[in-house]
């Protein structure tokens, strides 16, 4: 249950089920215009602790003495990038937990990126708390680079699922059975290459001309825009990229859409899965760690990372095989309630916050 009434909040305070002198400080280093998974996750954080009677603040960078001052406990995302933050957490002698995103775990601490990057990664982790990783792989990630280097060292290690609401006349629908006629495909995620939505957009062309597909994303790497950009003008009426869009538009254009193409190289969390099972929406997603790491082994909707001819080969499934949409859709249905569950997120996030206190 969450507690948005502020007289129930008193209550609980005052029958000690929720300790009055809780104040989390929850650091970001990408602020609301960016539209970032690291800030929704972010706000939803703070929504869903509040919710509950605790009091949280956001900070986006370095945060403000005053933040620092009031704060009993905090949550970083993003174990290099807010690194410098973290370390005035640490100075202030306040408990933290760190939020692994995809970066820390694909890149920095796989060795992929800078030397200078793993080291400040390693620094804001080995100093936490605790360490909260946003799927089932991501624990399993840091065990693996503290075992090589020193495993005293590594703090313990909790699975937040992340979650999104559920839309249960939208999951009553189930798939379009005449879905052949005019496919509807959407991504979503900001264009990037750890994105890797040409590899969509090139999969998705070996459809028929009746097929559409909407893209949702602002652009953080201006040289694959241009080729998304030619490919839509190529292709006018097949592919509209309608940008940077606030929550209500995602969500209504998961209504519109049949399926949803997830094509990362990488992934920390992956919220907009949660959001799309909400929307009863399927997703054909890139076989990778991260995706795993949500949705499990033997999850039936996967193609390989980066490989347009195996998507080319999914998605035509998907159009004429109308026992493989009703699979999908059946994983869809048994994965929704844990993925789609608020309660049980907000439960176990105020039980970190309870453990970094203790």
């Amino acid at each position: 249950m969450l507690y948005s009434d502020p007289w129930l909040c008193n209550f609980l305070c005052s029958v000690h089920l929720i300790n009055p002198n809780y104040y989390v400080l929850i650091i970001t280093p990408f602020g609301p215009e960016t539209g970032s998974g690291n800030w929704r996750t972010a706000e939803r954080y703070a929504r869903l602790l509040q919710g509950q009677g605790v009091p949280a603040e956001i900070a986006v960078g370095i945060p403000t003495p005053v933040k620092i001052t009031k704060a009993t406990a905090a949550l970083v995302l993003h174990a290099r990038r807010s690194h410098a933050a973290a370390s005035l957490i640490r100075s202030a002698g306040i408990p933290y937990g760190v939020v692994l995103t995809g970066t820390d775990l694909y890149a920095d601490l796989a060795g992929t990126s800078t030397p200078e990057f793993l080291q400040q990664a390693l620094e804001t982790i080995r100093d936490a708390t605790v360490l909260i990783g946003l799927q089932n792989d991501a624990c399993v990630r840091v065990q693996q680079v503290f075992s090589e280097k020193a495993p005293q060292d590594m703090p313990p290690c909790r699975v937040l699922l992340q979650s999104a609401s559920l839309n249960l006349e939208r999951m009553r629908r189930g798939i379009r059975p005449d879905r052949a006629r005019d496919l509807r495909v959407l991504v979503v995620g900001h264009v990037r290459k750890e994105k890797d939505p040409l590899t969509a957009f090139q999969a998705f062309l070996s459809l028929p001309h009746t097929a559409s597909l909407h893209h949702l994303g602002g652009s953080l790497d201006d040289a694959l825009m241009r080729e998304l950009y030619v490919l839509a003008h190529q292709h006018p009426g097949r592919i509209r990229l309608l940008g940077q869009c606030d929550a209500d538009t995602v969500r209504a254009e998961m209504a519109w859409a049949d399926l949803m193409v997830h094509p990362s190289v990488m992934e920390g969390g992956a919220l907009v899965i949660a959001e799309a099972f909400g929307q009863g929406l399927p997703v054909l997603a890139s076989r990778i760690p991260g995706h795993l790491g949500i949705l499990g082994e033997d999850y039936p909707a996967y193609f390989a990372q980066g490989q347009v001819e195996d998507l080319s080969r999914q998605l035509d499934a998907f159009l004429s095989d109308n026992t493989v949409g009703a699979l999908w859709f059946e994983a869809l249905v048994q994965r929704a309630p844990q993925l789609c569950s608020e309660e049980r997120e907000a439960q176990q996030l105020l039980g970190i916050i309870q453990e970094l206190l203790a």
